[in-house]
């Protein structure tokens, strides 16, 4: 399931160097991005506010970032 609780309980400073909350506008990108997924992402906060959709498997890394300045 998509951890759009956890996303949204991060305050800002939630990684004690200053990181904004995470940007509503990129919790939900990133949720419409998952459902249309295939396999398992892993769900990452980024201390840009954004929100990062991680794949590893077989030796290859998958990242896709939803910035807050591009949601």
């Amino acid at each position: 399931t998509f951890p759009h609780a956890m996303l949204r309980s991060l305050q800002p400073n939630w990684n004690s160097y200053g990181a904004p909350a995470i940007d509503e506008r990129c919790i939900e990108k990133a949720f419409e991005l998952w459902r249309q997924l295939s396999g398992e992402w892993q769900v990452v906060p980024c201390n840009d506010g954004g929100v990062q959709l991680e794949q590893h498997r077989d030796g290859f890394d998958i990242e896709i970032t939803v910035s807050p300045s591009r949601a």
